[in-house]
């Protein structure tokens, strides 16, 4: 586990029925309130993923809200894979 006061970088996988019910648009809707970056995605398998980088706490605290929103009865599972905070994108977005 990270301490809340560095940064960090995370990828999440989502399972379950995460494709073709505003998951994607219900991510970016929440890391709005957040100084994060990154992408969220549909994967072909049928998961979808989200890649964020920023502050430990908020993407904690982010990755809470998101797993407990409106569509947390779609989640049948995630996994959850920290890395080294790379700075490696400017915004947050979708990728198609």
């Amino acid at each position: 586990m990270k301490t809340n006061e560095e940064k960090s970088r995370v990828c999440v996988y989502y399972e379950g029925r995460v494709q073709g019910v505003g998951f994607r648009f219900s991510v970016c809707s929440i890391v709005r309130d957040y100084n994060l970056n990154g992408y969220v995605e549909n994967l072909p398998d049928g998961r979808v993923a989200v890649i964020v980088e920023g502050m430990t706490s908020q993407i904690l605290d982010f990755l809470e809200k998101v797993e407990n929103c409106h569509l947390k009865n779609y989640i049948f599972n995630s996994k959850r894979e920290w890395n080294e905070f790379s700075n490696q994108f400017k915004s947050f977005s979708v990728r198609y």
